[in-house]
């Protein structure tokens, strides 16, 4: 046998006796790898002289290799390497035989994607083999649906975490509340993180039905919705580095609320208060201040500005056929006389300078702060860009003072030139008093003044001087590191959510999928493949294929009974 040159060795030892590890199956009576060669502690003789050493080395060495626990380990590295030959055709083997689970598992998929009822999968796959297509003679009941469905999604959900987990990607928990058909409180949790090195993005998890509404109890949902996801505490501790919610007092309260008690539990931890929230309760206390405005608490709605600017702007874009609606149901004679005088009443607070002048202001209002809603509820918003919104709006608003915007120009141009019959009953809406409430509520309500928030900012290249300090952000980014166990992770910035709006995505896609013949249990499942799965055209079931094939049957199993169908 050859001898193999020193180099080859590390110190001193042998590398394929480190390699093979145990010997298993292949153990023989008085066979043994001695630990010094596997660990590479073997030594030359202690003799000074150069040539001395190198010649017990090489005795040393051609005992060993023509020894049989070296001939042992040779053999088990071959068997491993066959091993891996054999692994890779058995699977093509298998990939051949498993076409036909392939289908099934589209199949339901695709049902789980469009919101199909489980009930079409044998209808599907009947069709499917009309046409020719094999779909084996299993796994065609709509109870298989039901566990390819929670299969893919277990799988998915695995594969995502783990990826985040393995790689330390930042993590933004986002949480919101809501009922369910059965009028129990559900929780429903979604992460933001990076996946595969690509920019953050939302990721719904779970859908938890909440026990105990307090603070400990939303505490302990949360938390072992997590752990179930894969998630250690340990991990947590590192990697997690903001929680999102809404303005509920269990949720944000100084010393009881969620927010504060896991601010205590992970004190890196940056909680925030929704920004579309805010913007809301900064709208109602503005309202709320100014008297004058109170006949229009009706439109300005406490949950989304955008709601409130389309109703706005659905009483601007109709109103001349409102006021004509009114006035021939004030004289209709078909209507009683409360009614008409109801209408008449509507008809003289529409057609009155006033009412019109504050329906231009509330609009040119609306419209902006619409605006700021909508883009607040963006997937790609981050703080600082929220940052740079919201006082984009406040200049926007004060410039309102001084220079009316265009529906309040043209109702002042009307109120001037037009035959609108002045309303004592109505006052004008002080348009300075407002709007400076407005802006002082969303000064409040909005503040962006946090350590952490102007360290951020120096993340963003274009707010720098003109003529940045050669060491300049140095102290903001030393701090960043240190608060977020950060390297060079350039995706952190952009992992901090600044809205809910994910969580309401998911709540208007619960009510759509829930319905009282959809089993509750099964809706988490379907949430997951609508919100995180790729479109049909991309769903590749492989992966799911073969973690299905390792604990249930495939579709042409021949140890189970064919499926029959009723001939129509």
């Amino acid at each position: 046998m050859k001898l193999i040159s020193l180099d080859i060795f590390f110190i001193t030892g042998c590398l394929v006796c480190s390699t093979a590890g145990s010997r298993g199956v292949f153990k023989e009576q008085g066979v043994q790898v001695s630990t010094e060669w596997s660990t590479f502690q073997i030594q030359g003789s202690n003799n000074e002289s150069r040539d001395i050493v190198l010649c017990s080395l090489r005795n040393k060495f051609k005992r060993h290799f023509c020894s049989k626990a070296h001939a042992l380990a040779e053999k088990i590295e071959n068997l491993k390497k066959n091993k891996d030959v054999l692994g890779k055709n058995v699977d093509a083997v298998n990939m051949s035989l498993l076409k036909e689970t392939y289908s099934v598992l589209r199949t339901a998929y695709y049902l789980a994607k469009n919101n199909r009822p489980f009930t079409d999968h044998k209808t599907l796959v009947e069709l499917q083999q009309l046409i020719g297509v094999k779909m084996g003679h299993i796994l065609h009941s709509r109870f298989s649906a039901t566990n390819i469905i929670e299969s893919i999604v277990k799988e998915m959900l695995r594969s995502i975490v783990n990826n985040i987990v393995s790689s330390s990607s930042k993590l933004a928990v986002l949480i919101d509340e809501a009922s369910t058909l059965s009028r129990k409180t559900t929780m429903i949790v979604n992460i933001k993180a990076s996946v595969l090195g690509e920019p953050p993005e939302f990721i719904f998890l779970d859908l938890v039905e909440l026990q105990d509404q307090t603070s400990e109890g939303i505490i302990d949902a949360l938390m072992s919705c997590l752990t179930k996801a894969g998630f250690t505490e340990e991990w947590l501790k590192q990697n997690w580095v903001s929680f999102v919610s809404d303005g509920a007092s269990v949720m944000v309260g100084k010393h009881s609320g969620v927010s504060a008690k896991l601010k205590k539990r992970f004190p890196k931890l940056l909680t925030w208060h929704c920004m579309n929230h805010r913007l809301e309760l900064a709208v109602s206390d503005a309202v709320d201040k100014v008297t004058a405005i109170n006949h229009f608490k009706i439109f300005v709605e406490k949950l989304w500005v955008a709601s409130s600017f389309r109703t706005v702007r659905a009483v601007w874009t109709s109103f001349t056929a409102l006021v004509r609606h009114f006035e021939k149901a004030s004289i209709d004679d078909q209507r009683n006389y409360t009614e008409r005088q109801t209408y008449r009443g509507l008809c003289d607070r529409l057609k009155s300078p006033e009412f019109l002048c504050d329906l231009g202001l509330m609009y040119d209002t609306l419209h902006e702060l619409s605006i700021v809603s909508e883009e607040l509820q963006a997937q790609t918003m981050t703080l600082l860009r929220a940052d740079l919104l919201v006082k984009r709006a406040i200049r926007v608003l004060a410039s309102f003072k001084t220079q009316p915007e265009e529906k309040l120009s043209a109702a002042l141009e009307a109120k001037d030139h037009g035959t609108l019959k002045s309303n004592p009953k109505i006052k004008y809406i002080n348009t300075e008093e407002f709007l400076r409430s407005l802006i002082d509520s969303l000064q409040k309500r909005l503040p962006f003044e946090e350590d952490i928030l102007k360290d951020l900012s120096i993340l963003d290249i274009s707010r720098w001087p003109s003529e940045p300090g050669i060491r300049y952000g140095e102290a903001e980014i030393h701090r960043l590191c240190a608060c977020f166990n950060l390297c060079t992770d350039q995706n952190c910035m952009q992992t901090f959510p600044v809205s809910t709006a994910e969580c309401k995505r998911g709540f208007s896609l619960m009510n759509t999928i829930l319905t009282n013949k959809r089993s509750v249990l099964l809706v988490s499942n379907l949430m997951m493949i609508n919100l995180n799965g790729p479109p049909n055209s991309l769903f590749n079931p492989e992966k799911y294929v073969q973690s299905w094939a390792r604990h249930h049957r495939t579709a042409n199993d021949p140890r189970s009974r064919q499926c029959k169908y009723d001939d129509r």
